[in-house]
């Protein structure tokens, strides 16, 4: 991560990119679709093919099993270092996917803005119920939990809690989510 911001800044010398065509924001990321924003479909649409693939689709049910025992996977056959390349492939790609609707929202960059964003991320997928450690994944939960993590952001922003005690505040809850992901994988492997 470190490396793409920094190629990020060097590319852009440390500026937020601007100037962008209006049209690209008042056509796509201010414009809505019977009532829901663009972004907001294309999210929904993103969280409905992924809710699929790994219910539905044997790429699905490979990445749980690569996730829950990596190496059970290799002894089943699963060819794992590329499924895992497949994987940073996708994430990538929903990556670049969620910066074009940001820019399209905003109408250019903030480097500055996008900070806590992968802390952020992290706290969402654990508090949706998804093991740190693999082989249980909730769509649901993931929504639910970036839900939560956007309005606890969001919430300090207004109280006016400043920048840098906002990522004390999702670090602390994201180390309480862990305790507790922690505590509950503990407590189904003692029954």
């Amino acid at each position: 991560m470190g490396i793409g911001t920094g190629v990020a800044l060097v590319i852009t010398q440390g500026g937020d990119v601007t100037g962008l065509p209006s049209q690209l924001q008042s056509g796509f990321g201010l414009a809505s679709l019977f009532f829901i924003p663009y972004p907001a479909t294309i999210a929904i649409v993103a969280a409905i093919i992924l809710w699929a693939v790994l219910r539905f689709t044997r790429y699905g049910v490979r990445t749980l099993a690569i996730g829950s025992e990596r190496t059970s996977a290799e002894r089943a056959g699963i060819r794992v270092k590329p499924h895992l390349t497949s994987l940073a492939a996708l994430a990538g790609g929903l990556a670049g996917l969620a910066g074009f609707i940001d820019i399209t929202r905003y109408g250019s960059t903030a480097q500055s803005g996008h900070v806590q964003d992968p802390l952020v991320a992290i706290t969402a997928v654990v508090i949706g119920g998804t093991l740190i450690e693999g082989g249980k994944v909730s769509i649901i939960g993931v929504i639910w939990g970036t839900i939560l993590a956007v309005v606890l952001q969001t919430g300090l922003i207004i109280v006016g809690v400043q920048s840098f005690y906002q990522l004390i505040a999702v670090g602390t809850v994201l180390i309480v989510a862990v305790g507790l992901d922690r505590y509950r994988v503990r407590h189904r492997h003692d029954r």
